[in-house]
């Protein structure tokens, strides 16, 4: 006696694909020829700058397993954060549009990001993809703040990378469907924890690089106020740092990162070699740490140490012959351009209109380096091309020529040599705001979406990361 069996879903599929195709060729008519859109996997890792990985220009070894990664991509060398701030620079990227344009707001007039505005999932969505978000910022990488739109699986933790990919390596596991997905994880494991040490790594690289435990630092055990609390005490002047306990604080961000990096590249391997061969593979960050680069810790500030980021944009390990030569690109790009590029990457209708540009041409060889534009940061600074204006916290504007100081350790606001671009850039950052505000007005209101609330617990783990007062 046999039993048949009905073929598992992907086989199904597979077959009803066949037998269409033969009748077709039987009534004499050409089969419709498939177009095979790629799936994307963006990994987007909260608080890492550029310069503390190896393909970058660290010292330290932190990034192993992505400077293999870079060895098949291309690597972007001038990638900037158009916020300091998690939710304002997802909600870009996420959109194409500056801050003050999408309008979500994390604090003082607390606001989400509108329906009305069209996002990256949006459009894959509408074009068929699956798309999945595992996000580790529960409070503003959540439905509350508007983050879920597009996505048909949305999953909001506080969890480290190990328990959070996981999740996505069994999502992956658990589809049955044949049709391409956008795959958004966001890991958050090297932001200066709530508890304990400031930037403590777990036991797999803790004391990779720092000191034995007294030998440099006091002991940062200083719970309830958590480290974060502790360096934002640190920014505001009430607690002061001992000498050499700046390079344990890197130290300890660096044995995070070279942590973090082992879980993505152990993941990422398998999403090329056996999960997702045809997948494109993008990494990049939402902003970067200063380390009193400027005299202060944290991310307030709007200094290059917080707005260079990484982007790596990884082909398919099956990719066109076209894309098997890495390259470094040395043109400035930003993560508002992320969403018009992976959109015509995979050869969808143009993404509605926002700030970004798309990449591609450019990327293919076909144009030379986008044109740079005004780079407004909120409402606190402005780059245009080599100048950057800035005004940190509390303080007074500040001009750099980031061309000869690219560390902007000269400030020329107060120069002759500063005063005619000075002028210009404040003109021209009013004018942004203006047309930014007009756009942000025009989005909300069309709102339909109460004012996030958010509880108390959510309330207290922002105090403890130092975002509250």
């Amino acid at each position: 006696m046999s039993v048949s069996r009905s073929a598992p879903p992907r086989r199904r599929a597979r077959l009803a694909c066949a037998l269409g195709a033969l009748l077709l060729a039987a009534c004499g008519a050409e089969p419709q020829r498939t177009v095979v859109r790629p799936s994307i996997v963006y990994v987007s890792l909260d608080t890492t700058r550029a310069d503390r990985l190896g393909l970058y220009g660290a010292e330290r070894p932190t990034s192993p397993q992505l400077d293999a990664l870079a060895e098949h991509a291309l690597v972007f060398d001038a990638m900037r954060a158009p916020s300091g701030n998690t939710l304002l620079s997802h909600a870009s990227l996420f959109t194409g549009l500056f801050p003050r344009a999408h309008g979500a707001r994390p604090a003082g007039k607390v606001a989400a990001l509108p329906d009305a505005a069209r996002t990256l999932a949006e459009d894959f969505a509408e074009a068929g993809y699956d798309c999945a978000a595992f996000t580790t910022h529960a409070e503003w990488l959540s439905p509350a703040f508007g983050m879920h739109q597009g996505f048909d699986h949305f999953d909001a933790s506080r969890d480290a990378a190990p328990q959070v990919l996981q999740r996505v390596r069994a999502w992956l596991d658990a589809r049955e469907s044949e049709r391409p997905f956008f795959l958004f994880v966001h890991l958050f494991d090297v932001h200066s924890d709530q508890h304990g040490r400031p930037y403590a790594a777990p036991e797999s690289t803790a004391g990779r690089f720092t000191q034995p435990p007294g030998e440099v630092a006091r002991d940062w055990e200083v719970e309830p106020v958590g480290g974060s609390l502790f360096l934002r005490g640190v920014h505001r002047g009430y607690l002061e740092l001992r000498p050499g306990e700046v390079d344990e604080l890197l130290a300890q961000y660096d044995e995070g990162l070279l942590a973090l990096d082992a879980e993505i590249g152990a993941f990422l391997t398998e999403v090329r070699n056996e999960r997702a061969p045809r997948a494109w593979i993008s990494v990049s960050a939402d902003h970067g740490e200063e380390f009193f680069e400027h005299g202060s810790p944290l991310h307030y500030s709007l200094y290059e140490e917080i707005l260079r980021i990484p982007w790596l944009l990884v082909p398919p390990a099956r990719a066109a012959p076209a894309w098997a030569t890495p390259r470094r690109l040395a043109a400035p790009v930003s993560l508002l351009d992320v969403r018009r590029t992976l959109v015509a990457l995979a050869g969808l209708p143009r993404a509605s209109a926002d700030h970004g540009r798309d990449l591609l041409p450019w990327l293919r060889g076909e144009r030379g380096p986008p044109k740079p534009t005004p780079f407004p940061l909120l409402t606190a600074g402005l780059i245009m091309e080599n100048w950057k204006l800035v005004r940190p916290p509390g303080g007074a504007w500040e001009l750099y020529d980031l061309a000869h100081d690219p560390h902007e350790l000269n400030d020329l606001a107060a120069t002759e040599r500063g005063r005619e671009p000075l002028a210009n850039l404040l003109a021209e950052l009013q004018r942004l705001d203006e047309e930014h505000v007009v756009i942000a007005n025009a989005l909300h209101s069309q709102e339909v979406r109460a004012s996030p609330e958010l509880d108390a617990e959510a309330q207290q783990h922002l105090e403890a990361l130092g975002y509250t007062r």
